[in-house]
């Protein structure tokens, strides 16, 4: 965590060098009473460098969180740099991103003879994309699910989803439904949860690039009624997940089902259209959806979700994937403590770690 705040500090320390660059440009140039805003911006280091800063510097999300999201990315071959940053909300976007928004504030023409441009390639070339937690909910597990929906944002443009599903371009807010989704079906019921406790906190939405809630949360709905539907099927643990998760977000849902109904009836159809793409992605990804993760990991011979629901009636942090350390929380009637999850991530990390190294020693002691 510190080399990567380090490596943002280091995009920013350039984004002042583009700033100096600018203010020289300026200096050049006869400035006109219109152009003082300007220089008074530059001179200060405009208006958003701080603040962006110190949006990852003073992130209070556990630093084991970085391992949940570091898992996802290399599960799906996605060498995306990543910083948490606390925001208003969760959403992403790039260092870059944020000093191109900046620029344009700037009144034309822009300074010449500088050496801005030669700072920016390099700020773009070393880009770091944050992460943004909303700032209440860095103690609330349940919602540390969400933080995945921005994996899946780098994931969805990396695959070019978009073109191989072919979504219409009109519906611009289809791809936060799909990635919704694709989520869901790779993490899990918790997922659903996850998103259902923040509207729930947080209500309102939507707009030209995210639908509204009642929307989001009844095509996530449509994915937990095929769970609830196939329930007979899954071992005793999971059929009480799965009915926690489904009961969970319907409960939630039920306050906005009456608005937006247009949008409700057009993403009722959205699960089936993708569930069969959804499922070839991830098998070429030698992954499993989270049915078939479930399913496997009953019937193998490691931690599974009953030793993991016993674990965490007592209070002990379970080594075990992700994947049923969060959707096993949904057993607990009220939210789990944060310092659970975060040893229970850290005892499962440490455990790779050993597991790996065990392994290369093996391998290197039968090849000498």
């Amino acid at each position: 965590m510190k080399s990567r705040i380090g490596a943002v500090r280091d995009l920013y320390l350039k984004w002042i060098d583009v700033y100096e660059e600018y203010r020289r440009g300026f200096e050049k140039e006869g400035l006109t009473r219109s152009l003082y805003p300007v220089a008074w911006m530059l001179s200060s280091f405009g208006l958003g460098l701080e603040e962006n800063f110190f949006e990852v510097v003073r992130s209070r999300m556990p630093v084991e969180v970085y391992l949940l999201i570091e898992d996802c990315y290399d599960k799906f071959d996605c060498r995306t740099k990543f910083a948490l940053a606390e925001g208003r909300g969760f959403e992403s976007h790039t260092v870059y991103w944020e000093i191109s928004k900046e620029l344009e504030k700037l009144a034309f023409p822009k300074p010449v003879g500088t050496q801005a441009n030669t700072h920016l390639t390099e700020i773009k070339d070393d880009d770091y994309t944050k992460i943004y937690y909303e700032s209440g909910m860095y103690d609330s597990p349940l919602t540390w699910p969400l933080l995945l929906h921005e994996v899946f944002h780098d994931i969805y443009d990396q695959e070019k989803l978009q073109t191989q599903l072919k979504v219409p371009p009109t519906e611009t807010w289809m791809r936060e439904v799909i990635i919704d989704l694709y989520a869901a079906m790779f993490i899990g019921p918790v997922y659903a949860v996850s998103l259902a406790k923040y509207h729930e906190r947080f209500p309102g939405g939507g707009g030209i690039s995210h639908p509204h809630q009642g929307p989001r949360l009844f095509a996530l709905l449509e994915f937990l009624r095929e769970m609830v539907d196939q329930k007979s099927t899954f071992p005793g643990v999971l059929q009480t997940i799965i009915s926690q998760s489904f009961a969970i977000t319907d409960g939630i849902w039920s306050s906005y089902k009456t608005e937006k109904r247009d949008l409700q009836d057009r993403v009722s159809r959205v699960y089936e259209e993708i569930k069969a793409p959804a499922s070839k992605f991830l098998e070429s990804k030698h992954l499993q959806t989270f049915s078939e993760f479930a399913m496997k990991v009953s019937k193998g011979s490691e931690i599974g979700f009953p030793e993991v629901a016993m674990l965490l009636e007592s209070g002990i942090p379970a080594a075990v994937d992700p994947r049923i350390l969060f959707n096993a929380l949904l057993l607990r009637e009220q939210d789990p403590h944060p310092r659970y999850v975060v040893e229970s991530l850290k005892k499962w990390y440490l455990s790779r770690v050993w597991t790996k190294a065990h392994d290369e020693m093996v391998q290197t002691l039968f090849a000498s």
